[in-house]
């Protein structure tokens, strides 16, 4: 596992957990999370709480939503008002209805949306957008905000990044 520190590392095996160690942290892994320690001399490194793991978990799934493209999209559809899986295809151009069922079973799972089923027919499906989701929505929109205010006050000359 590479975590971008530069220090060399020593993996040790204990049962299940493995630990990645050198000078400066230790990294704790477990089947869910991997939880990130800073080693101080003075005090022992206590054992992670439920509330860590939960923590993680909570960091884990927001960066696994920040991290897709079609996640956002769908997101940002839905705060706009679109709520049918047809209207949430034709309004995302190359999204699948593979990748958008994907998506949205990600976001029920999350929380983030609500599925209604009405016993018509033929059947309605509409999605709705939970508190929380309202809540990363707007973050996503401050975001956004955020990269145009940063866009406007860049000058003329291309920014050359590293590769």
């Amino acid at each position: 596992m590479w975590l971008g520190h530069s220090c060399p590392s020593v993996v040790r095996w204990r049962g299940r957990r493995r630990y990645l160690a050198c000078d400066w942290f230790a990294v704790f892994v477990d089947r869910k999370c991997a939880l990130l320690y800073e080693i101080n001399p003075l005090m022992p490194r206590a054992k992670p709480t439920e509330q860590d793991y939960r923590r993680q978990e909570a960091f884990h799934r927001l960066t696994d939503i920040l991290r897709c493209k079609w996640t956002l999209a769908v997101l940002d559809a839905l705060a706009q008002g679109v709520n049918r899986p047809g209207q949430l295809v034709r309004t995302l151009p190359g999204l699948t209805t593979k990748i958008l069922y994907e998506r949205i079973h990600k976001l029920e799972r999350y929380g983030l949306l609500v599925r209604r089923a009405y016993p018509e027919t033929p059947p309605r499906v509409e999605y709705e957008l939970t508190e929380r989701g309202r809540r990363l929505v707007v973050l996503i929109s401050q975001m956004r905000e955020f990269a145009h205010d940063w866009a406007e006050h860049l000058d003329a000359a291309p920014i050359l990044t590293e590769k």
